[in-house]
């Protein structure tokens, strides 16, 4: 059976202090786990119910037998796995700040993965796959960048999406100019390209929160490009959409594997329905998950170890309820009045016109899911979707506590109708629903 998606590129044993934020020198222990970023990306996309394939090399040694087997264990087709018997599979030691972001060592002189030939390349699995993932590291030196060169363009002549993230390490390549150079000569050639915030910045020697930098990096042939802000989120852009997902704030532990976890997310969705490209509302959902993806991989130590599942991922979000689509110019807004059909047309935003989302956006007043928000403040859970276990269960755990903050007070009394009412000296002040408790 054909694999949807391929990763291409380098497999390695990540070793992580078990103490967050010392040196190398000074940590106690490590770790030992799987890692490699295009590897990260396969298996995240099998926990999540996917179908992914491998493409890449590592030595024919312990740690090679290893990384090979838990390719297996984690339902990612190995055929396209190689073991070289004059190299030792590439080991990666990463000092964790306190932050849980992270500083690496690199043992590779050379590794495995850096000896990959043409000649050697499945590229039935290539020519079968609907994208193909790869990052930049296979791009550093010979013979392995000329078959990622021919990876690629075996890909591109069988129509298969390209599929690119750069994932920056710049102690394995000569200088930084090396690297700039290194990752922009492939640029053009992808057609969905995930980067992080401190990527642009690197890459374009621009803020990266300015989108004149942004700008710089996006190609009009791009059916998708999303730049990660880290817990803040990701801002999305294609040739006709551009805007912001939040993030999910979670305690950070360990860093490694949150954007492949992301990519894994994005490319599984876009692998079940490519009309995200084109389409608002399911894009911002599908980046939504991905979100919530990223954001579980940091809580636990090593890449492969903390990949999230689908449920995994689904019950952050549930809990997270201050993750929405967000205006990307918010203004102050007008008076909580709204219009009864305004309330009911919004029951869910992915089925508000284009016409009716602009007046929403323009009043600072939309619907997210079944949120309702003002100035990205949840108010209320749609009236129209209360009625179900599920968000009854919503509103006893997450908007009690946040109508209590700001005296608000809401009233489930009818089964069908919602009504949130601030307290007053006066009485009740009715702020939302068709009447006042």
């Amino acid at each position: 059976m054909a694999s949807s998606i391929v990763c291409f590129g380098e497999m390695l044993i990540d070793f992580v202090p078990d103490t967050a934020g010392v040196s190398l020198a000074e940590s106690q222990g490590f770790l030992k786990a799987p890692g490699g970023a295009p590897a990260n990306v396969a298996c995240a996309i099998t926990k999540l119910g996917g179908s992914s394939a491998f493409i890449g090399k590592v030595g024919k040694d312990e740690f090679g037998y290893m990384l090979a087997e838990i390719l297996k264990k984690n339902g990612v087709n190995a055929d396209g796995v190689l073991f070289d018997e004059h190299a030792r599979t590439a080991l990666a030691f990463v000092t964790l700040k306190k932050n849980g972001e992270r500083e690496f060592m690199f043992y590779r002189n050379p590794s495995a993965d850096m000896l990959l030939k043409e000649s050697e390349l499945n590229k039935d699995l290539i020519k079968k796959a609907k994208i193909f993932h790869y990052g930049s590291i296979s791009l550093i030196t010979e013979p392995c960048r000329s078959a990622h060169m021919a990876a690629m363009k075996t890909a591109k002549e069988a129509g298969v999406l390209l599929s690119y993230d750069p994932n920056v390490r710049l102690p394995l390549w000569p200088s930084p100019e090396a690297a700039r150079e290194g990752i922009m000569s492939i640029w053009n050639e992808a057609e969905f390209i995930k980067v992080s915030d401190d990527e642009v910045a690197f890459l374009t020697q621009k803020d990266s929160s300015d989108e004149e930098a942004v700008k710089l990096l996006w190609r009009d042939h791009f059916k998708l490009m999303v730049v990660t802000d880290g817990e803040k989120g990701c801002r999305y852009y294609t040739k006709n959409l551009k805007g912001k997902v939040a993030g999910y704030s979670v305690k950070a532990v360990d860093t490694t594997g949150a954007g492949d976890s992301f990519v894994g997310s994005i490319l599984c969705s876009i692998a079940k329905d490519d009309s995200i490209f084109t389409d608002e509302g399911k894009l911002t959902e599908a980046l939504k998950l991905a979100n919530a993806c990223g954001a579980i991989c940091t809580t636990k130590k090593g890449a492969i170890p903390a990949l999230p599942s689908i449920s995994d991922a689904q019950s952050l979000m549930s809990k997270s309820f201050e993750n929405s689509y967000i205006p990307e110019n918010p203004r102050t807004p007008k008076p909580l009045t709204f219009s009864k059909n305004r309330l009911r047309g919004a029951k869910n935003r992915s089925n508000i016109s284009p016409v009716a989302k602009k007046n929403f956006q323009k009043n600072d007043f939309f619907f997210s899911e079944n949120f309702a928000y003002v100035q990205k403040k949840i108010l209320c859970i749609c009236a129209q979707s209360l009625y179900n276990t599920y968000l009854k269960r919503f509103v006893k755990k997450n908007l009690k506590k946040n109508a209590k903050k700001k005296k608000l007070h809401i009233c489930t009394k009818n089964k069908k109708k919602l009504h949130i009412c601030k307290s007053s000296r006066s009485g009740e002040k009715k702020i939302f629903g068709e009447k006042v408790c």
